[in-house]
């Protein structure tokens, strides 16, 4: 009989400390805002001589019952602050254009049309006795048709004056010399790595300078591929990091991508390069 009390008595506590300690008491008999979900809480019902606890077959408990709403999501909690912003590399592109823009020229041999840029190489004494100054690196194929003719060489409207020195048909680069002095480039003392953004400046519209950007999409020891869109008008145009420092000059093109040949490939047979050069940095 002291056994069956006992046991009567420490029921209806645990059911009671259960409920004041982790449930939330309501007042009304309906529940508000409660949908039996787990975002807005479940209904349950508590009797009050029994204390008995018990899910309604509505959303209401019956008279002589107290409502619990069980479970409710508490309140949003305040938005963190918000994240950094993402780079913008558009300062730089920009600087690095206002660089090499310069040094880029326009070539059309025939109906040829392409790009070159200035080499800072020392103009043979040959050379300077027929009046040239300046020196440009462009795709030999492009102005192959041009050997012993003057080419029209431009830079903002100027015509420089332009003729085929020397080449490589197998490496497909050539050097030009110009009758008057030209701008140049100098080629990056840093290796380039996949995903690096690059600048190709062409000679795409009417003449004119035009640029395009990608990323180095590969790089072997043939050369580095762009996803840098680029048309005919590219052709022995200039490829350059962000620094607007020389990685390549651009000779091959297809569908999506180009190919521009590293600065090692001039120091083959189209100028000579001291072992300390620039061109031999990271692509010897």
């Amino acid at each position: 009989m002291s056994n069956y009390f006992r046991t009567m008595n420490y029921r209806p506590k645990f059911i009671i400390g259960f409920i004041l300690g982790a449930l939330l008491f309501g007042t009304s008999a309906y529940a508000v805002g409660a949908a039996n979900t787990p975002a807005t809480g479940y209904v349950m019902c508590v009797g009050l001589k029994t204390t008995a606890v018990y899910y309604p077959a509505k959303l209401k408990c019956p008279v002589n019952t107290k409502m619990l709403i069980l479970g409710a999501q508490g309140k949003t909690g305040d938005t963190g602050p918000a994240g950094a912003a993402g780079g913008d590399n558009s300062a730089a592109i920009k600087a690095a254009i206002s660089k090499i823009d310069p040094a880029v020229y326009s070539i059309s041999c025939g109906d040829q049309k392409g790009a070159a840029w200035g080499v800072d190489v020392i103009v043979s004494a040959q050379a300077k006795a027929k009046g040239f100054q300046g020196s440009l690196i462009t795709q030999y194929s492009l102005v192959k048709d041009c050997v012993g003719k003057t080419m029209t060489v431009a830079q903002g409207g100027v015509d420089m004056g332009g003729a085929l020195w020397s080449w490589d048909e197998k490496i497909d680069l050539a050097l030009l010399h110009t009758l008057k002095p030209v701008k140049t480039l100098i080629a990056s003392s840093v290796k380039p790595a996949k995903g690096d953004l690059v600048i190709a400046i062409g000679n795409a519209i009417n003449g004119k300078n035009s640029v395009s950007t990608g990323i180095v999409s590969n790089l072997d020891s043939s050369g580095i591929y762009t996803n840098a869109p680029v048309g005919i008008g590219y052709r022995g145009a200039p490829l350059i990091d962000i620094r607007g420092e020389l990685v390549g000059t651009i000779a091959t093109l297809d569908i999506g991508s180009a190919r521009a040949i590293l600065p090692k490939t001039l120091c083959v047979s189209i100028i000579a390069c001291p072992t300390s050069s620039y061109f031999l940095a990271w692509s010897a």
